[in-house]
């Protein structure tokens, strides 16, 4: 007697605006498809082998909602049975996984999005007329030599056997993990985004003419050497042999992490954002004339003395030899975070908002006229004796020498927590909400009219408000 597997269903997974519907075959030597309150359908084994045919199901008995619902939906399907299916006209998207039987030899003319993972038979030879977006991960037998002449987005990961060399016409978005054998030397006249990652041959040097975005990640033979005309955002992660000598003419955003012989001395004309991470050879020397956005972290060599006529935003963090005794003219945010040699005495003329994080030598002294946010965090020289013309909002954490008796005319938002010599005795007088944690000596604020000022302090076991007596 023949096994039957019965599912209820469909059963919805909502993710955001979008709607699952997972269908999750085990065995099956015959299917019964149960909808209440409508009727049973019967699917069984024919000559194609175990085949799931689900056109007659979608049709029969649904209404226009249901179907609207269903252009939505990704059909997910498990199976250690299941070779082949065939989607119904109302779907857009297939998913198949660990199937290890499965082929994917069926024309799917209506699907839009085509995922498989998981499925050591899939060769993915056959070509899909209107296939937009294809994911392959896992799959032993891939090679990837179909064209499918109208895939915007592809994304291949852990096929030993995939190789790239088939170009893609209408492609735009190619994104490659784990592949040993591809070298990326076909051109992919339309490519716009591009990533690669952790593939042992790929050495970047054939010119994508249309590429905007490129992503390299763990990819020991990529040098970078080669130039890019369109680009106008790179990303180099973990790759030991990009030096990043090349002059990459569009380029507005660039970041390079973990790049041993990465030095940047060479002028990128138009990069607006620049984020340096874990490079030891970096030293920060060379003026790039357009950049706004400077984001330098752990590089042991670079000082910051170079003057960026452009930089708005910089964010210096765990630089041992960082100082920070240039002027900036146009900067107007700050962070430093965790170098040791920084003090903070240089006044920046236009900084409006200002960090410092875990700076044992910085004690804040030096007036900034035009600094609007103020945030000081673990440093234990840091008074707050210097009164800031300008700040609006004051926030001083684990700073155990502050005491908080000087007057901020402007101060609308203060925020104190585990300082404790903090008080709070002075009068602030156009402060407007007060935030006060964990501070031992805090007996509480002098203030005109308490009923106009919001109050959040908690561990501060001495704590009043106190009206001020006319």
């Amino acid at each position: 007697m023949k096994k039957t597997k019965t599912i209820k269903g469909p059963t919805f997974k909502t993710l955001g605006h979008n709607y699952h519907l997972v269908l999750e075959i085990l065995e099956f030597h015959a299917i019964k498809f149960v909808w209440e309150p409508y009727d049973t359908y019967k699917f069984e084994k024919n000559k194609r082998g175990n085949f799931l045919d689900l056109f007659g199901v979608f049709g029969l008995g649904v209404g226009r909602r249901a179907m609207f619902l269903f252009r939505n939906c990704r059909f997910i399907v498990r199976s250690s049975l299941l070779k082949e299916i065939q989607l119904p006209k109302c779907f857009r998207s297939l998913w198949v996984v660990d199937c290890p039987n499965f082929e994917g030899k069926t024309v799917q003319p209506n699907m839009e999005y085509y995922e498989v993972q998981g499925c050591p038979e899939f060769e993915g030879k056959t070509e899909q007329p209107n296939m937009k977006r294809s994911n392959v991960w896992d799959c032993p037998k891939f090679e990837g030599k179909t064209v499918q002449p109208n895939m915007e987005s592809y994304e291949v990961g852990d096929c030993p056997k995939f190789e790239g060399e088939t170009e893609q016409p209408n492609m735009e978005h190619y994104e490659v993990d784990g592949c040993p054998k591809f070298e990326g030397k076909t051109v992919q006249p339309n490519m716009k985004r591009y990533k690669v990652v952790n593939c042992p041959k790929f050495e970047g040097k054939t010119v994508q003419p249309n590429m905007k975005r490129c992503i390299v990640y763990e990819c020991p033979k990529f040098e970078g050497k080669t130039v890019q005309p369109n680009m106008e955002r790179c990303k180099v992660y973990e790759c030991p042999e990009f030096e990043g000598k090349t002059v990459q003419p569009n380029m507005e955003r660039y970041e390079v992490c973990f790049c041993p012989k990465f030095e940047g001395e060479t002028v990128q004309p138009n990069m607006k954002r620049y984020k340096v991470w874990c490079c030891p050879k970096f030293e920060g020397k060379t003026v790039q004339p357009n950049m706004e956005h400077y984001e330098v972290d752990d590089c042991p060599n670079f000082e910051g003395k170079t003057v960026q006529p452009n930089m708005e935003r910089c964010k210096i963090y765990d630089c041992p030899n960082f100082e920070g005794k240039t002027v900036q003219p146009n900067m107007e945010r700050y962070k430093v975070r965790g170098c040791p040699e920084f003090e903070g005495k240089t006044e920046q003329p236009n900084m409006e908002r200002y960090k410092v994080r875990g700076c044992p030598e910085f004690e804040g002294k030096t007036e900034q006229p035009n600094m609007e946010r103020y945030e000081v965090w673990h440093c234990p020289k840091f008074e707050g004796k210097t009164e800031q013309p300008n700040m609006e909002r004051y926030e001083v954490w684990c700073c155990q020498k502050f005491e908080g008796k000087t007057v901020q005319p402007n101060m609308e938002y203060y925020e104190v927590w585990v300082c404790p010599k903090f008080e709070g005795k002075t009068v602030q007088p156009n402060m407007k909400r007060c935030i006060v944690q964990m501070c031992s000596k805090f007996i509480g604020y002098t203030v005109p009219d308490p009923n106009k000022i919001e109050y959040n302090i908690a561990g501060c076991p001495l704590s009043q408000i106190y009206k001020i007596q006319k």
